[in-house]
């Protein structure tokens, strides 16, 4: 991802914080420190010090640090998404805050997005001539927001240089997943997501929705069941 070593991984977290966009990623970084991998976490939103901050579930998460007024060098930061109008988010307060927090010292950062988190950095002018993605229910969105950018659909998550994006919320396992391996080594990913109990599959290239997942509304149960002996066994007669 970078030249530089990444020595803390900081989680930025806007109003109405999907928890398991925080929870997923971070905790995929947490095993890693813990396997070796010589990163601290952060976690960071736009409230005053010792302000819990607010998330979809309506609990506060405390412990959680003011925007720091400047970041190390060789940090990489992680945006993650919320729930709620994209246009609410961006024109409360907070949003404002965070957008502007973005633009102005994330520029140049190793920048990952989870989900509804590219639109932040969209509005911040951080995608700008970018390849990205986010939710599937949201690229109109980030397409308005960023209109030099190519924003590619059903994609798990896309790198482009130092700025990653993934779609919504499980992808950002995905991407943290594939960030360790580009931090340290896929031998290190592979422990992790072990640990995690994932089933490491998705890559960059990966459609965000399983082709098993699709057309599986059928009243008639007995179709799912052919469906599943296809998917086993698909060169089987």
């Amino acid at each position: 991802m970078t030249s530089s070593p990444i020595t803390e991984v900081c989680f930025v977290l806007p109003p109405d914080l999907i928890l398991l966009d925080l929870a997923g990623a971070a905790d995929a970084f947490r095993i890693a420190a813990a396997m070796g991998l010589p990163v601290r976490l952060r976690l960071m939103a736009p409230v005053a010090a010792g302000e819990a901050a607010p998330t979809a579930l309506g609990v506060g998460l405390a412990g959680v640090e003011s925007l720091p007024a400047k970041l190390p060098d060789h940090a990489l930061i992680v945006v993650c998404g919320a729930t709620g109008s994209v246009a609410r988010l961006l024109s409360s307060a907070a949003g404002k805050t965070l957008v502007a927090w973005l633009r102005r010292h994330v520029v140049g950062q190793p920048l990952a997005c989870v989900c509804s988190g590219a639109l932040l950095a969209a509005a911040a002018g951080l995608l700008d001539e970018r390849r990205c993605t986010t939710h599937h229910s949201l690229l109109d969105e980030l397409r308005q927001l960023a209109p030099t950018a190519e924003v590619l659909d059903s994609r798990v998550f896309v790198e482009d240089g130092e700025v990653c994006t993934s779609a919504g919320i499980t992808a950002g396992i995905d991407l943290a997943l594939h960030l360790i391996a580009k931090l340290d080594s896929p031998r290190l990913a592979v422990a992790v997501a072990r640990e995690m109990a994932v089933y490491m599959r998705r890559a960059a290239g990966d459609p965000a929705w399983a082709p098993g997942l699709e057309g599986r509304n059928h009243m008639n149960a007995a179709i799912p069941l052919a469906q599943d002996a296809l998917l086993k066994a698909p060169a089987q007669d």
